[in-house]
């Protein structure tokens, strides 16, 4: 018997039972959820391709970092097309996608003003909704990564900490990438060489080799290759070493 299909990214992100808005880098609104529509008093389709301060007036601009993510608590925010919402603003960066955002709106936030669990929840959403965009949270190091940006810029952790963090995911996220980088460069030389040793037989001399390819330093991939070629024509070439007379 065939399993049932699991819900699409697109019916997920309109259950998210938060506000949300996708912002480009263009700052254009690129997805609202249902919620959002509901909040706004706008479609997603009246939306999608508006900047974003053609819909709301977003706290903090101008005048905050644009690498951080930011939180504005129980804050009156302007709808262009009139009147006034109050609410949560939490954005955050999409990770592995420069540029890109998903803002959170918590509304009502009035009533449960002083209520940080309620905060952490809209938190919780906005940094959620950033990590599922990622690529479905294909790495959890881009949610704790998120979840660093979005205290820094709401000023309730230490600056020295979360730049730290993500700092060192940064890192570690370039780690898997550097492996695999070496591992293809080790198969390559190790594939010319097999190929050098079969066309040049006893023309073929090991030092010299190595020190073409040293002397080459870090190359791309193609042009390590070239250069063997050419190293295999020129030895080819070369006058077959004189035999040592015993």
């Amino acid at each position: 018997m065939i399993a049932p299909a699991g819900p699409s990214f697109a019916e997920l992100f309109a259950a998210i039972p938060v506000a949300l808005l996708v912002i480009d880098p263009a700052r254009r609104i690129a997805h609202a959820n249902a919620d959002c529509e509901n909040l706004l008093n706008l479609s997603e389709r009246a939306m999608v391709g508006q900047r974003l301060d053609t819909v709301l007036k977003a706290p903090g601009e101008p005048g905050r970092r644009a690498e951080h993510g930011f939180a504005a608590f129980d804050s009156e925010i302007v709808l262009t097309r009139g009147g006034s919402i109050r609410a949560d603003y939490l954005e955050s960066q999409i990770a592995d996608h420069p540029g890109w955002r998903v803002i959170a709106l918590h509304h009502d936030a009035s009533r449960r003003l002083g209520h940080s669990a309620d905060r952490a929840s809209a938190a919780r959403a906005a940094v959620g909704a950033a990590a599922m965009l990622a690529h479905e949270i294909k790495n959890p190091l881009s949610g704790i990564r998120g979840a660093a940006q979005l205290l820094a810029g709401s000023g309730e952790g230490s600056d020295e900490l979360t730049t730290l963090i993500t700092t060192e995911v940064d890192r570690y996220i370039s780690w898997p990438g550097q492996a695999l980088s070496y591992k293809l460069g080790e198969i390559t030389i190790r594939r010319l060489r097999a190929e050098a040793e079969q066309q040049l037989g006893t023309r073929f001399d090991i030092k010299k080799f190595h020190t073409m390819l040293l002397g080459l330093g870090s190359v791309p991939l193609p042009v390590l290759e070239e250069q063997v070629h050419q190293f295999i024509a020129a030895s080819r070439a070369a006058p077959a070493p004189v035999q040592a007379l015993r």
